[in-house]
C-alpha cells in the first residue's frame, strides 16, 4: 500500500541517484536508473562541445570529470502529460507557455521537470536534452540565465541541443 500511495504522489517520488544527477519519478527505479545514465553521458558529451564557456581554470576539471559538483543536478520525470500539468499548475498556475510546454527549467528552484511521453520518446528526450542544457549552464555558470535581452541565445543554444542524439555510445549533432 505505501509503494501505491508514492506513485501516486509525485512529489514524493522515489529517487534514483548517479554521479551528477538525481532523478525523482514514479515510472519506476530501472527507468530512473536507465535516465541517470543517459543524463551522464549527455553531461560529458556537453562539456566537450562549451568547454570555452567555461573558464580555462575550471573546464579541464569540467572535461576531465575530475570538479566535484556543489550539489547534484535535481529532475522531475513525471509519468504522464497529465501528472506534468498537475505538478505544473499547482507550482505555476495557468502560466500559458507552462501549460503548452512538454518541461521546463526552473531556476528558482534549481529543477527540471518533464514528463514522459511513450507515443513519442524522441519528444521526451528532445525536452530533456533543451532543458538539461538550461540547468546545466545555470547551475554551473553563474550568471547564465540573467541575460539582459538576448534571450534567443540561450534558447538558440537550448534548441540546438534538443537534436542531438546517442548512437551507440556516440553523440552526433543535428539527427533529430
Amino acid at each position: 500500500i505505501e509503494i501505491e500511495e508514492r506513485n501516486k504522489n509525485d512529489a514524493r517520488a522515489p529517487e534514483v541517484e548517479s554521479e551528477h544527477f538525481i532523478v525523482k519519478t514514479n515510472l519506476g527505479r530501472e527507468k530512473g536508473w536507465w535516465f541517470c545514465q543517459l543524463l551522464e553521458e549527455y553531461y560529458h558529451s556537453f562539456f566537450r562541445v562549451f568547454l570555452g564557456f567555461f573558464d580555462q581554470k575550471r573546464g579541464d576539471k569540467l572535461i576531465f570529470n575530475v570538479l566535484t559538483p556543489k550539489k547534484k543536478h535535481l529532475v522531475h520525470l513525471y509519468p504522464s502529460r497529465e501528472r506534468y500539468l498537475t505538478f505544473v499548475k499547482s507550482e505555476e498556475g495557468n502560466d500559458e507557455l507552462l501549460v503548452r510546454s512538454a518541461g521546463f527549467y526552473s531556476s528558482a528552484i534549481q529543477s527540471s521537470h518533464f514528463y514522459w511521453n511513450e507515443r513519442d520518446v524522441q519528444d521526451t528526450l528532445s525536452t530533456l536534452y533543451h532543458e538539461i542544457t538550461h540547468q546545466l549552464f545555470a547551475e554551473i555558470k553563474p550568471g547564465y540565465g540573467g541575460s539582459q535581452g538576448n534571450n534567443w541565445v540561450v534558447e538558440g543554444i537550448a534548441s540546438y541541443c534538443e537534436t542531438w542524439v546517442n548512437r551507440d555510445g556516440e553523440w552526433q549533432v543535428g539527427e533529430n
